[in-house]
């Protein structure tokens, strides 16, 4: 099978397998044909004495369960939803191209693609439908750069309060928005994401801003810091929404970590904690401690009720042996 090579920049080629003739020859360098390793007993370099990770096919059985489990989930679900809403019709459709250029300002790959979905209610009425134009500059440098336009359709059958004071009155409403989605390098320790969108929003329009901040430090914390900000102007009324949380990671190994999540919602007043410690076995099994809590904006703790601990704990067998 050839050994494929890809020149992420300058200086910088990727290959496929270490093959030392085909690297010499691709990058004109001339190599010794020769691997050079460490001794074990050394004290220099990385830990070498690796075990081998076999899972055997007791892993592939549990995924199974596991996945038959979800579908049986899911249906489940979907048919309690279905019930309640009296039925719906939904229609999906996606074209995408996938283009890679050779060498043009850096590009590695450029994705245009249209995207629709739409919901109806059994009766005709259409609920909501969304078209969405896109395309997607993927840069060598781990840097990508999306471009698109929203035409959305909603339909609303009764008026309803979307935030304090502030009603959308029934009736069609026909929009469209600006959609630009930036980042890094996502592959590197520090790394951010915004997402902005301009456009109409129920007879107004709306201003939205999405940052994610997210930090490595090593190979075992991972930590990120999300806004999600929307500045809405409608006819009955105008009203900005700030929702800020932050997510960490710690891992002592690759089985056992601890996770939480630090939620404040402006609307509410109100801030939210989730906490977890996770010590997983294999195929999503294993022992989960989850903690919740909601408190007041100045920290004064709520009623008990908004405090919840969920243990949970998952083993898997083999019932036929």
């Amino acid at each position: 099978m050839e050994n494929k090579a890809e020149k992420i920049e300058d200086g910088v080629t990727r290959f496929q397998k270490i093959v030392i003739s085909e690297i010499s020859d691709k990058t004109k360098i001339n190599l010794f044909p020769y691997v050079i390793r460490l001794l074990p007993e050394s004290k220099h370099g990385y830990i070498r004495n690796w075990k081998l990770r076999n899972s055997g096919e007791n892993m592939h059985i549990g995924y199974a369960y596991q996945w038959f489990a979800f579908a049986t989930t899911l249906f489940i679900i979907y048919f309690v939803l279905n019930i309640k809403r009296q039925g719906y019709r939904k229609v999906l459709f996606r074209i995408l191209n996938r283009t890679r250029p050779k060498d043009t300002y850096g590009l590695l790959e450029i994705r245009p693609h249209i995207t629709y979905w739409g919901y109806w209610k059994l009766d005709g009425f259409l609920e909501t439908a969304r078209l969405h134009v896109d395309n997607h500059w993927e840069f060598r440098n781990g840097y990508r750069i999306d471009t698109a336009i929203n035409f959305l359709n909603e339909g609303v059958k009764d008026t309803f309060e979307i935030a304090n004071g502030v009603m959308v009155p029934s009736g069609r409403y026909d929009h469209k928005e600006i959609h630009i989605r930036t980042n890094t390098n996502l592959t590197k320790p520090f790394n951010i994401i915004m997402v902005n969108k301009i456009g109409g929003f129920f007879g107004g329009n709306r201003q939205n801003a999405d940052v994610t901040i997210g930090y490595r430090f090593g190979d075992r914390f991972t930590s990120a810091i999300i806004s999600k900000y929307n500045d809405v102007h409608l006819p009955g009324g105008n009203f900005i929404t700030h929702l800020i949380n932050t997510r960490l990671t710690y891992a002592f190994s690759p089985k056992l970590y601890i996770q939480s999540l630090i939620q404040y919602n402006n609307q509410s007043d109100e801030w939210s904690m989730n906490w977890r410690l996770i010590w997983q076995q294999s195929a999503a099994t294993g022992l989960y401690l989850v903690y919740n809590q909601t408190q007041d904006y100045d920290g004064i703790p709520m009623n008990s009720k908004t405090k919840s601990l969920v243990v949970k704990y998952s083993h898997l067998f083999d019932a036929f042996k």
